[in-house]
């Protein structure tokens, strides 16, 4: 299991995300902050767009190949976030507010939502949130990188599958 990084593995790390990203040809400053038990390097750039892409699938790629470099390099398995701009922050806000009206919409309706794809990062988020709803359960449905969130009324699974479903783009979520 990945370990809390010390206090020389923090800088090394830096240093590998700051290597990282300048080879992507992007400059970037780099804040550290404790987040529970582990390390966070927030990038503050100009090219966050770049950084983040949509839905974050540059920065989850960014993560995955700076911790591969990170291991290879301290020859250790370091448990370490990325974020760029606080957008995972600022998304995780977000997901949480919606994870709480489509729990309202369950009760209310007491009839299951299907949210649209999402990245791992961002459906455990919303199965986070829901874990202590009582009168709510959450699944996820399908593959990566289509891989869904369906919340429904505790004990009342629907039967559901990710080719019945389309979204619009505007859509986040679809009551079934």
């Amino acid at each position: 299991m990945p370990g809390m990084p010390r206090e020389d593995s923090i800088e090394n790390i830096k240093q590998v995300i700051t290597d990282l990203v300048s080879k992507m040809g992007i400059k970037a400053d780099i804040e550290i902050r404790e987040q529970q038990d582990t390390v966070v390097y927030n990038l503050r750039t100009n090219d966050t767009n770049m950084l983040i892409g949509k839905h974050g699938i540059n920065l989850h790629a960014l993560q995955y190949l700076a911790r591969i470099l990170a291991r290879r390099k301290l020859q250790e398995e370091l448990d370490f976030l990325i974020d760029v701009e606080d957008y995972k922050k600022k998304r995780e806000f977000f997901l949480t507010e919606l994870a709480q009206e489509i729990k309202r919409q369950v009760i209310d309706q007491k009839r299951a939502v299907v949210l649209k794809s999402m990245p791992a990062f961002e459906r455990r988020v919303i199965h986070a949130v829901l874990s202590e709803a009582e009168q709510v359960e959450t699944s996820s449905i399908g593959e990566d990188p289509n891989r869904m969130v369906v919340v429904f009324p505790r004990g009342q699974q629907p039967e559901v599958s990710p080719d019945s479903l389309s979204f619009l783009e505007t859509e986040d979520y679809k009551v079934l």
